[in-house]
């Protein structure tokens, strides 16, 4: 029996309203142009049904998918410099003055520990010799009167006095040698040699410790005085992050925390460390606390010594729920995602769901609404897009 068109009319607007999505990107018009027109977008509300043909849905690369796990975090925004241990740096002063030679390093380059940097030479390292070996000869009678003066008094034949008087003169005397004896190692002369009567020209400045030197302030010819630096040497082995603190903060910070850093002007190069210590009196300038923070091994080969960091301290680490952050549009200042309702040979249905986002990270936002699924993660922009 043929329907009446006015029942067949009712029948049709009774059914779900549908709304098909159109683009705005005039090659995804032209595409769908020989296609059969759809309805143009209205304005929505949650309850009504959003479709997408499976043209639209290919052509775009609209993806469904679930709400996955993620750790998110709270963080603690500070910033610091990178600065050596106090055993990874070294100052290298002359302690004896002198004429330089045989200087073959510069600044930037690495040295190991021993490594002779440049040479003194001079009267005075030739008069130091000079000194000692006096203070060796001098010693050594001394020593003898002493030994001398001990057996008299044993044998009742000198007085007690002139025994204190060898005692002090041996005591002076040993000391004399004995400071002499340690500036000769210290500038790395062999105090056995020089007794013996080998005198040397000129001694050794050698480097302390293994690292690179970031200062070598010294030439060839050049004078240099007494305890003047020469050179300093950083051990990059050794390098770590001290942070400033807002005293507002530094109750939340705690040994073991991770902290993620970088250099303002590299932004995508993140930087790992952790914190190790925390500084327990506050700057009365800045009203920040000192921590420290030890870097990870492979991150200190591509830092600086001196180097600016912006600094986040990771607290309140925990496992969430994260969708993409595309994913989720707002309207009214409510956040929504399309979650798939029905679908078919030629279509796509959708409806508008209502979430509760927490912290976002990385490009995933937490999802504080449960029991979602097949949600569209990548795509939702095209329906904002048509709106």
């Amino acid at each position: 029996m043929r329907v009446p068109y006015d029942t067949f009319k009712n029948k049709q607007f009774n059914r779900m309203k549908r709304i098909y999505l159109h683009f705005a990107i005039i090659g995804l018009m032209l595409m769908f142009a020989s296609c059969n027109s759809k309805t143009e977008t209205s304005t929505t509300t949650e309850s009504e049904a959003i479709v997408f043909t499976r043209q639209q849905f290919d052509a775009v690369g609209m993806k469904i998918g679930e709400p996955i796990t993620d750790t998110v975090y709270d963080e603690i925004r500070t910033n610091g410099f990178i600065r050596p241990a106090p055993n990874g740096e070294a100052q290298i002063t002359a302690l004896v003055e002198g004429q330089v030679s045989g200087v073959k390093y510069a600044a930037g380059n690495y040295v190991e520990k021993g490594t002779v940097l440049f040479k003194v030479g001079g009267n005075k390292v030739i008069n130091l010799q000079n000194d000692y070996i006096k203070a060796c000869a001098q010693y050594d009678l001394a020593k003898q009167e002493l030994d001398r003066i001990s057996l008299l008094v044993k044998d009742n034949i000198s007085a007690r006095k002139d025994l204190i008087l060898a005692q002090s003169n041996y005591k002076i005397a040993m000391a004399e040698k004995q400071s002499l004896q340690a500036l000769l190692k210290a500038i790395n002369l062999d105090a056995e040699k020089v007794e013996a009567g080998t005198i040397n020209s000129f001694y050794n400045v050698n480097a302390t410790i293994s690292g690179h030197l970031t200062s070598f302030e010294v030439s060839n010819g050049q004078f240099i005085e007494q305890q003047t630096t020469a050179a300093r040497i950083v051990d990059t082995n050794k390098l770590r992050l001290v942070l400033n603190v807002f005293e507002k903060d530094v109750q939340q910070i705690s040994p073991g925390q991770t902290v993620k850093f970088y250099d303002p002007d590299r932004k995508t190069q993140t930087h790992s460390a952790v914190i190790r210590s925390i500084g327990r009196s506050i700057d009365n300038n800045s009203k920040t606390a000192s921590c420290i923070a030890e870097i990870d091994n492979a991150d200190r080969l591509h830092l600086l010594e001196g180097m600016y960091a912006e600094s986040n301290i990771i607290i309140n680490q925990r496992e969430v729920l994260v969708l993409p952050d595309e994913a989720i549009f707002l309207e009214n200042d409510q956040s929504f995602v399309l979650v798939k309702s029905n679908e078919n040979d030629q279509d796509i249905e959708f409806k508008k769901v209502a979430v509760k986002t927490g912290q976002s990270h990385k490009g995933m936002t937490e999802i504080k609404t449960p029991g979602l699924s097949n949600v569209l993660i990548k795509g939702a922009y095209y329906y904002q897009t048509a709106e």
